[in-house]
């Protein structure tokens, strides 16, 4: 087929802007017309200016070409490609693209080309081709989804079934399915665009109905949540919506089912947080009156003990009948007599602490004293038999023992320093009792050695325990010297 006869065969195609915003193509030759882009391999699309220049035939000098060579070099790919079919039926498209291509670029070519350098020249040519092609169909779909997306502007989306993307389709096809921009794309991309529309429709209308609840949560909380109700009643729903509140723009933009949901919630929080807020204020005025009562307590505690200290010099000495006595006439504070009574055994405690709190102090002081002496001798050294006479003897026999206890204690640690220091025990080379008690006799002249005249089982383990270690440090140097010589 010569490239003039080529030229007769293809199908030129004018492309037109349309009022739906859509491109359509027509066929002038065969006054078809179509939405979809024209991709045969004879098919030509064109602007309509040019489709009268390309309509008429061009006369070309070419020479016969070689097909039988085109399509042996073309059949050479790998017999993989399953798209064309067999590879005779590919050979045959390959042969028609390259018609094709020849119709198009025919008089531009330079036919004193080698055939060897044909199928180079073949395959730049068909990727020059595809790449035109794939351009134009992309812009074309570009154009008709955007003619779909206009479509949708006037879809009514309220009154479609927005939890059902199938059913939303169905009900706007029978609305738009003549138009050409439903057509115009496929069904799936139908699917996908209207699944994004729905889903924009859904997130405005979520926002819309956030916007309207917490209006209407604000109306209720400027009005009839303000503050506290002077009844304590908290009104119902149906109250508020007698009253002029209900009238209100921010009342009606909700359905009553949402108003009513949202009031009993509010209402339910609100009472919650009054009765908290009223718990507190109890509270507060309790702990005012208690702060109050307490401070009047405290002052007429002062004023009774200021007036038992004129009165009575030695708590300690009386009793709480005694004492009613001495205060016969006196002028006293504004308490019942069990809080009296209270605060008089409160002064009588202090006052025996204060007692026995000097006993300690001055038996750690007085070195007169010694852990021999009886409990008699013992006051009676301290020249305190006045002043200890009221405290019961319990309580200074415990006072007593506690001294004791810590003179010992120090009395032990002073003699384990000494016998450490000692060269008596350093020259005693026996641990027999005969040599222990001989040890003692010697050790006896010093203080340290008698103040622990009274506890000698302790004396006798503390020098035990000192000639052990000494016996183990001169087997540890007896060692040290065997190994050194």
């Amino acid at each position: 087929m010569d490239p003039a006869e080529a030229a007769g065969l293809r199908q030129i195609w004018e492309v037109h802007p349309s009022p739906y915003g859509v491109p359509y193509y027509f066929n002038p030759k065969t006054k078809e017309s179509r939405w979809s882009v024209p991709t045969g391999p004879l098919d030509l699309v064109v602007p309509p200016e040019e489709a009268k220049a390309e309509a008429k035939p061009k006369k070309v000098d070419l020479k016969p070409l070689d097909v039988e060579c085109i399509s042996s070099s073309c059949s050479s790919t790998s017999d993989s490609d399953e798209v064309q079919g067999t590879a005779a039926e590919r050979a045959k498209q390959k042969v028609e693209n390259f018609k094709t291509l020849l119709q198009e670029k025919g008089p531009g070519l330079d036919w004193a080309i080698p055939k060897s350098q044909r199928k180079k020249l073949f395959q730049s040519l068909v990727q020059s081709f595809g790449a035109g092609q794939r351009k134009l169909e992309a812009e074309t779909r570009r154009q008709n989804r955007e003619g779909f997306l206009q479509l949708l502007q006037h879809a009514d989306f309220a009154d479609l079934p927005v939890d059902s993307v199938q059913g939303a389709l169905t009900k706007l096809e029978a609305h738009f399915g003549q138009d050409p921009r439903w057509s115009a794309v496929s069904a799936h991309e139908r699917q996908r665009l209207v699944e994004s529309r729905i889903a924009e429709k859904q997130m405005v209308q979520a926002g819309e109905e956030e916007k309207a609840w917490r209006a209407f949560r604000a109306l209720l909380l400027e009005t009839v949540f303000l503050q506290f109700p002077a009844d304590n009643h908290v009104p119902s729903f149906e109250e508020v919506s007698q009253t002029s509140v209900a009238s209100q723009p921010r009342w009606t933009a909700l359905g009553e089912p949402k108003r009513r949901e949202i009031y009993q919630a509010l209402a339910q929080e609100r009472a919650k947080r009054w009765a908290r807020e009223r718990r507190q204020e109890t509270e507060e005025e309790d702990d005012l009156l208690e702060k109050r009562k307490r401070s009047r307590l405290v002052l007429a505690e002062e004023d009774f003990r200021s007036l038992l200290e004129r009165k009575v010099k030695s708590p300690l000495e009386f009793s709480w009948k005694e004492v009613t006595m001495l205060l016969d006439g006196e002028k006293l504070p504004d308490l019942d007599e069990v809080d009296l009574e209270t605060i008089f055994n409160q002064v009588r405690t202090e006052d025996l602490e204060r007692r026995l709190a000097m006993f300690s102090s001055t038996l750690l002081r007085n070195e007169k004293v010694t852990m021999e002496m009886s409990m008699g001798e013992v006051i009676q050294t301290l020249e305190m038999q006045e002043h200890l006479r009221a405290v019961p003897e319990n309580l200074l026999k415990k006072s007593w023992e506690d001294w004791r206890r810590f003179r010992l204690t120090e009395a032990l640690e002073a003699f384990r320093s000494w016998l450490r220091e000692s060269p008596e025990l350093a020259e005693t080379n026996r641990l027999d009792e005969d040599a222990v008690q001989e040890l003692c006799t010697r050790l006896k002249p010093d203080i340290r050695f008698r103040r622990l005249d009274l506890f000698p089982s302790q004396r006798k383990r503390l020098i035990m325990d000192r000639l052990k270690e000494i016996a183990e440090e001169k087997l540890q140097l007896s060692r040290s010297d065997s190994d050194g010589g």
